[in-house]
């Protein structure tokens, strides 16, 4: 008859040094708990773990697991987002904004400079017409 270490309930179990994929029972237990069960060297029958124990110390060992990888995944994951910040894309604007303008300069300061090419420039003049309701400008309007 063997003693499961967990529970202490009474029947034929595993050995807690009973080889699952790469680790033992023990192992499982010192990885999750950080639990070492004393082994006497002279009684296999008490270093025994009980099905039910089985199930739930491979529920915390697989979950155990499960957290870590994805926490690493996720550092990874967030070392790249860190290389590479998202750049907020703002809408183009067509207009400047108000700390932005030129409007600031005071305006008696300036000089009105006059260039020589005003001079040869032909102001024209230009004749507005109503035609069935609409507006039209002319410009150079022939003579009749």
């Amino acid at each position: 008859m063997d003693l499961c270490r967990c529970c202490h309930a009474e029947g034929c179990f595993q050995s807690l040094t009973e080889l699952i994929n790469t680790v033992t029972y023990e192992d499982m237990l010192k990885i999750c708990f950080d639990i070492m069960i004393c082994h006497a060297p002279d009684n296999n029958r008490q270093y025994a773990i009980c099905n039910q124990c089985i199930l739930k110390l491979q529920d915390a060992y697989y979950f155990k697991k499960q957290v870590i990888e994805n926490e690493q995944r996720f550092s990874e994951y967030k070392n790249d987002l860190d290389m590479f910040p998202e750049v907020k894309l703002e809408p183009p604007s067509d207009t400047v904004p108000i700390g932005d303008s030129d409007d600031d300069i005071d305006l008696s300061t300036l000089k009105k400079l006059k260039s020589k090419s005003d001079k040869r420039i032909k102001k024209e003049k230009h004749k507005i017409t109503e035609i069935t309701g609409l507006l039209f400008i002319i410009q150079n309007p022939v003579k009749a």
